[in-house]
Parts: C-alpha cells; sequence; structure tokens
C-alpha cells in the first residue's frame, strides 16, 4: 500500500511595542485564531478503484459466482458479498498562532493551544518537520507540544505527548492507528507553544519561528 503525504506550515509570530513604561515584565497575549491565521483544510474522499496513491484493493477473489464441487447428486453456489470501503480523510483548523508581546524584561507566556479537528478511517502518523528557531535567536525561543486526543474537541490524550523546544521538536512523530479511533472516527491534533523572550527582544519588532507538520496516510 503506498502513502500519501500532506505537509501543513506552522508559523509563529511575536510582535513586540513601546510605551509600555507602567509595566516591569513582558505580558504576553496570544491569537490563535482563524480570523487572524486562515484555515487549513484538507480533504481524501477516494474510492478504491480510482488510481493514485491511494488505490485501495479492498478484494481479491478473481472468481465471484463459482459453481464449486458439481456433481451428478449436487452442487456448491459460491455467494460473495463485496465491501469496497472509501478512503476519508480530513483535517480543519488553524496551524499558526500571533503572540502580542507588551513590557519589558524576561519572561514566558502560559502554553497556548491550537486544536485541529482529524476525521480519519485510516491509520495516519503527524510529523513535524522543517522547525526553526526565532529569527533572532539570542530573544528567545519558542517550545512546542504535540500531542492527540481522542474526539473532537479535545478529549481523552491517546498517544505519548512530545516537547521540544525550536529546531528540537523536528522528527517527532505522532501515530494514529485504527485502534485509537473512537466511533466517530474523529481525533484531535493539539498544537501547543510557549514563548519565552529575554530583555534583547526589541520593542516595536516582529520576530518568526516556521516549521511544518506532515500527514501521512499508512
Amino acid at each position: 500500500m503506498q502513502k500519501l503525504v500532506v505537509t501543513f506550515t506552522l508559523l509563529v509570530c511575536a510582535a513586540a511595542s513601546f510605551a509600555q513604561s507602567d509595566l516591569n515584565t513582558r505580558v504576553f497575549t496570544y491569537d490563535g485564531t482563524t480570523a487572524t491565521n486562515g484555515l487549513a483544510t484538507f480533504e481524501i474522499d477516494q474510492t478504491p478503484a480510482d488510481t493514485g496513491s491511494l488505490a485501495v484493493t479492498a478484494n481479491t477473489a478473481t472468481i465471484n459466482n463459482a459453481i464449486t464441487s458439481a456433481t451428478t447428486t449436487g452442487a456448491n453456489f459460491q455467494v460473495q458479498t463485496i465491501v469496497n470501503v472509501r478512503t476519508y480523510i480530513y483535517v480543519n483548523g488553524n496551524f499558526s498562532g500571533n503572540f502580542y508581546v507588551r513590557g519589558p524584561g524576561s519572561g514566558t507566556s502560559t502554553a497556548q493551544n491550537n486544536d485541529i479537528e482529524v476525521r480519519t478511517n485510516r491509520p495516519i502518523t503527524f510529523l513535524a518537520q522543517n522547525f526553526t528557531a526565532l529569527n533572532d535567536t539570542t530573544v528567545g525561543s519558542v517550545a512546542y507540544t504535540l500531542s492527540l486526543a481522542s474526539s473532537y474537541p479535545f478529549g481523552t490524550q491517546f498517544a505519548t505527548t512530545t516537547t521540544q523546544t525550536d529546531t528540537a521538536i523536528n522528527g517527532q512523530t505522532l501515530a494514529c492507528a485504527m485502534s485509537n479511533l473512537p466511533t466517530t472516527g474523529n481525533i484531535t491534533l493539539r498544537v501547543a507553544r510557549t514563548l519565552t523572550l529575554n530583555q534583547l527582544a526589541l520593542g516595536a519588532t516582529t520576530y518568526t519561528a516556521t516549521g511544518q507538520i506532515n500527514l501521512t496516510v499508512n
């Protein structure tokens, strides 16, 4: 069985501004909304007979209506039901987020979640790849946490959570087997991030870190 690989792009943006002389620490406001960051939707709805990387062979029998054991005293007639299951994968959500930062000094935000809706009737795997550090590594870092949960909104977590900072998240995977799926086939991919900035993060400046979440249909 061939695999389909899809990559979603993730962007982190940290914006800092002046005129916060009444504050003595960094104050973080997070915007992970679709209105700001846009929406990523991916869907496969493919019949087994379709050609391409997801073509499915659902039945290997070559004779559907055979007569076997035919003799002068009787015969056996083959009865066969063929079930062709279409591949269905649906991913919908916003992978990106913006931090708005006020105040001076060093500080760390609380963890901010982006929950992605996933519907599937195939086992799938998510892979973090091509993540970068902030474009000025001297000012801080972003720690990412990836997790999977049964149901959407986020329900019971079933995969091991992975947390790494900046490029260390690259190569981390989360797998969803068929046995992990609830009866609805609906799960949540959670992309969480925590921003740490120090005093070198200059006001009136935007810093960015990027990455990709790769989806493999197994």
